[in-house]
């Protein structure tokens, strides 16, 4: 097991804020879940919101590609961020 002390990162203002687009996948829900809050927790320590709108389900794993394709062309989103199990 590593004794490391976890890496800080620098002081970041984001401004302005960007519009983020979170994918969770529905399969294994369990599991799925417990990363989307620990990931908008972690965004929201580094004073990044997403608003409950840009959060979108996925079936699965497979489908979250076409799923963040489409989400990115669409213009609205600075980034996607995709999570499944």
């Amino acid at each position: 097991m590593s004794t490391r002390n976890p890496v800080s990162l620098p002081d970041l203002t984001l401004t302005p804020m960007p519009r983020l687009a979170l994918i969770v996948s529905r399969f294994n829900e369990d599991v799925t879940g417990g990363l989307r809050d620990g990931a908008l927790a972690w965004l929201g320590e580094h004073g990044i919101t997403v608003a409950e709108g840009d959060i979108f389900a996925a079936p699965g794993a497979f489908e979250m590609p076409l799923l963040a394709q489409t989400l990115a062309k669409s213009g609205k989103f600075e980034g996607v961020i995709c999570l499944g199990a």
